[in-house]
């Protein structure tokens, strides 16, 4: 049977949160959230990667059981996200299908005046720069094209 650890803590961080230190017989070191902790020891088992304890008031120096609950990460960085993502729906430039984007995104591949687009992903915008690359008269292989354009003239 693998023995309790001892346990250090609480210790207050520079942000105002808490941490404990757990160091097993093994010697192994353990760092953990003083919440996370305290619904381990409430639960009797380690709580998984992947799983954020939650204080439901936004209290972070309410540790109580009753503010505390579990929730995936994925949910817990949507709950606090300070910029939330504004989609908006861009036409094709090849493929004239509409779509959804982040506006951001739309907006940073606009942001230079050589730039086209926007386009619905990634194959269809592959498929526009091997067009521009034929109009130009580039060789179909990347050898070709990488000697021509490291060649320097004499």
């Amino acid at each position: 049977m693998v023995a309790d650890p001892r346990v250090y803590g609480p210790y207050l961080r520079k942000d105002g949160r808490k941490h404990v230190i757990l160091i097993y017989a093994t010697g192994r070191r353990r760092t953990v959230s003083y919440p996370r902790w305290v619904l381990e020891q409430q639960g009797g088992a380690v709580i998984p990667v992947g799983i954020d304890v939650h204080h439901k008031n936004d209290d972070h120096t309410n540790d109580s059981l009753e503010n505390l609950e579990l929730k995936s990460h994925v949910e817990h960085c949507r709950e606090h996200s300070t910029y939330p993502s504004t989609m908006i729906s861009i036409i094709c430039v090849l493929c004239k299908k509409v779509a959804l984007k982040k506006a951001k995104d739309v907006r940073w591949n606009q942001c230079s005046n050589d730039r086209v687009g926007p386009f619905c992903g990634k194959s269809c915008s592959g498929k526009w720069s091997r067009i521009e690359q034929i109009k130009n008269g580039l060789s179909n292989t990347r050898c070709d094209t990488y000697a021509s354009v490291t060649q320097r003239p004499r």
